[in-house]
């Protein structure tokens, strides 16, 4: 029963995560705002990026679908690397005025939140399971 809550809390954090990249800025410059869905849809022209940003849509998708503990840390962990990796190549490209001027948004954090939610919640499952015995 633990596992089956940890499932869906993951669920939850999941679908946090998932709303948080669509919907809220990822990062921005002064008027330019980049989120999830412009990215996804490769507005900017970067092929990393849109591989980076499907994979984040993947990691939720994934954890909203799966019914294992296990599954929900990994399809976590995948949303996680992607999204800080996302974050990392927005924030290193252009020239260096740019870097400097480019700023993390409040829904990449509300993504990593959501990500490290899901983590945890697969990590606690995972945990239950074990002590429980039932080592499928």
């Amino acid at each position: 029963m633990a596992e089956k809550n940890a499932v869906m809390l993951g669920k939850f954090a999941a679908l946090v995560a998932l709303l948080a990249f669509l919907l809220m800025p990822q990062a921005g410059c002064g008027n330019i705002i980049i989120n999830g869905r412009d990215l996804a849809a490769n507005r900017y022209n970067d092929s990393l990026l849109m591989i980076l940003a499907w994979l984040v849509v993947l990691g939720s998708l994934g954890v909203f679908f799966s019914t294992r503990a296990s599954s929900v840390l990994g399809f976590g962990l995948l949303g996680l690397a992607a999204i800080v990796i996302a974050l990392l190549k927005i924030k290193g490209s252009g020239s260096e005025f740019d870097r400097q001027m480019i700023e993390i948004k409040p829904g990449a954090l509300v993504t990593i939140i959501g990500y490290l939610g899901t983590i945890f919640a697969g990590w606690w499952g995972s945990q239950e399971k074990e002590k429980k015995g039932d080592g499928r």
